[in-house]
């Protein structure tokens, strides 16, 4: 039979996800009660598409706020954080910059403009064009918008989200400053330390802003990764192979000389790391924690580097 109907795409309401549900038992029974409902047939080839916040939720495999604040301050430490063009979103984007902000001590957050990457306005471009605003060259302030476009809400959520931003990021007891522009590089007038939040042009933001001279530039898929671990144990020394066992990345294994018994001032636990099955370790001296975090920091100064 000839096809003469295009792709149709159908959103499907399930049931709240919680962490242990069944979900391919959920995603089953949601279609076909709706397929019933809607009265659509199913075909061969038909796709189901189940979106990976929910396959996380049932898993319990997500970050928490206080963990990703954990892993943005071992990143950047003190200094005030860029954090450039995010999309604009009180569910998605909105979760990650709460942990940014209790991680960071400042930020200052670069909007673009009009809209973000997917489309979502901030002004209108007919009202940018009005008031002789340039999007591709001119760096706007908070202040500067707003004297330029006051408060403008978006049309569907009824957001004004500099504003919504803004208190979110204050409310995490960090300070901030907002700018707008849509050149990566204007950061670098506030900070070098930079976090690229855009999605489909990350890999060239962070290649302008490197070659531009910024000290620091991750990516929000840098967040809540490990480039190494260092696995520090006495006793029996079991705890990097475990560790080697369960990560897919470099395991720095440092005995100490803590333990009672036969530890034999951390010769036991050497001896264990040094006879690891688990593959990926590397093992230092006993009580050099120095070496360790030296190794580490080598590995981390290796990341796109040409291999």
């Amino acid at each position: 039979m000839e096809r003469l109907v295009g792709t149709v795409s159908r959103g499907i309401r399930a049931p709240i996800i919680r962490e242990g549900d069944d979900i391919a038992q959920i995603v089953v029974d949601s279609v076909l009660a709706a397929s019933e409902s809607a009265g659509f047939q199913l075909h061969d080839q038909d796709v189901v598409a189940v979106t990976e916040a929910v396959v996380a939720r049932a898993q319990g495999n997500y970050a928490t706020v206080d963990q990703i604040a954990a892993d943005v301050r071992a990143k950047f430490g003190d200094h005030t954080v860029g954090v450039v063009f995010p999309i604009l979103s009180r569910n998605r984007f909105a979760i990650c910059l709460k942990g940014i902000a209790t991680g960071a001590k400042k930020i200052v957050l670069m909007l673009s403009y009009p809209s973000d990457e997917v489309g979502n306005h901030l002004i209108d471009i007919d009202l940018v064009d009005e008031k002789g605003v340039d999007p591709y060259k001119d760096v706007l302030s908070e202040a500067k918008y707003r004297e330029l476009f006051g408060y403008h809400k978006h049309v569907f959520t009824g957001v004004d989200y500099i504003e919504y931003y803004k208190d979110l990021i204050t409310g995490c007891g960090c300070e901030v400053e907002v700018v707008l522009a849509n050149d990566c590089r204007a950061i670098l007038d506030y900070t070098k330390h930079v976090l690229c939040c855009d999605i489909h042009t990350r890999e060239r933001s962070k290649r302008l802003l490197k070659k531009a001279g910024a000290e620091l530039v991750l990516g929000l898929d840098e967040i809540m990764t490990a480039s190494v671990i260092i696995a520090i144990a006495g006793m029996e020394g079991a705890l990097a192979s475990v560790v080697g066992g369960l990560v897919d990345c470099p395991v720095i294994a440092v005995p100490t000389s803590v333990g009672y018994g036969a530890s034999f001032g951390g010769l036991s636990a050497l001896l264990a790391m040094l006879n690891s099955c688990a593959s990926g370790c590397s093992v230092v001296n006993i009580d050099n924690g120095f070496g360790a975090g030296f190794l580490a920091s080598r590995i981390n100064q290796m990341e796109g580097l040409p291999q």
